[in-house]
């Protein structure tokens, strides 16, 4: 995408967004879910996103 604008004449890559150092690292919060929840699950999505499945017994 930036080729192209680059290629009509604009300068400047645009805007990134707003990036902040995470909280807690995944094996934090998969002890921290696991103690909450035990038998859950926590997988590690695409772009830094995460799904934590659980089923009530």
């Amino acid at each position: 995408v930036y080729g192209g604008e680059r290629a009509r004449g604009l300068r400047t890559p645009p805007p990134k967004p707003p990036v902040r150092q995470p909280e807690a690292t995944l094996p934090q919060t998969r002890a921290a879910a696991a103690r909450l929840l035990p038998g859950c699950e926590v997988r590690q999505l695409l772009f830094w996103r995460y799904l934590l499945t659980y089923e009530k017994e």
